[in-house]
């Protein structure tokens, strides 16, 4: 019975290399989005304020999502009729 256990075990571990694999390119802007919101989390609970919290998280956000298409695609068909000011 040992040797089921560790024969599956090693099958297992051969199986599934990924957890020893590097993430792949496209979840870097996701792991830099998460560390920087950790990091703000942890700062606002020790007392930082909101403008520093948002002047830190402002540009990882800006490169993580493609803000005016997402506005774009929100907004809908009336995106095409809004002036440009809005």
């Amino acid at each position: 019975m040992k040797n089921l256990f560790r024969s599956a075990g090693l099958v297992l571990a051969l199986a599934f290399p990924l957890a020893a694999t590097a993430a792949p390119p496209e979840a870097a802007p996701v792991s830099a989005l998460d560390a920087a919101l950790l990091a703000t989390m942890k700062a606002g609970s020790a007392g930082q304020s909101f403008a520093a919290r948002y002047a830190a998280l402002d540009p990882v956000v800006k490169q993580t999502y493609n803000l005016p298409l997402v506005t774009q695609n929100s907004v809908g068909f009336s995106w095409a009729t809004l002036p440009a000011a809005q």
